[in-house]
């Protein structure tokens, strides 16, 4: 039996110091140990099992409360006196979803 391991649909590998991917010598118990989580571990994880016989997979989101961070930041306009619109647009990242005050 094959067990993988996916975050967002890539497979993780188990470096021992950030991700640590352990199974018993049975191939019973199998777990995937996060170090030091950081905003961007947020996601999708899956574990696939798969033998002879098929394949089945379990998935559980793990979402990390963190600060907002400016992914896109404001940029300086200049315009002219009667032009008619000017947009001010920034992207954000946090979680949970931060209240935004212009």
């Amino acid at each position: 039996m094959s067990c993988f391991r996916l975050k967002d649909g890539e497979e993780l590998h188990n470096d021992e110091l950030h991700i640590k991917i352990e199974s018993d010598k049975d191939g019973i118990e199998h777990s995937l140990t996060i170090r030091g989580i950081k905003r961007e571990d947020m996601g999708r994880y899956t574990c696939v099992l798969d033998n002879s016989h098929g394949s089945v997979s379990d998935s559980a989101l793990m979402y990390v409360h963190c600060v907002p961070q400016f992914k896109k930041k404001l940029k300086d306009v200049i315009n002219k006196e009667g032009e008619l619109n000017i947009v001010f647009e920034v992207n954000v990242h946090a979680y949970p979803k931060p209240d935004i005050t212009w």
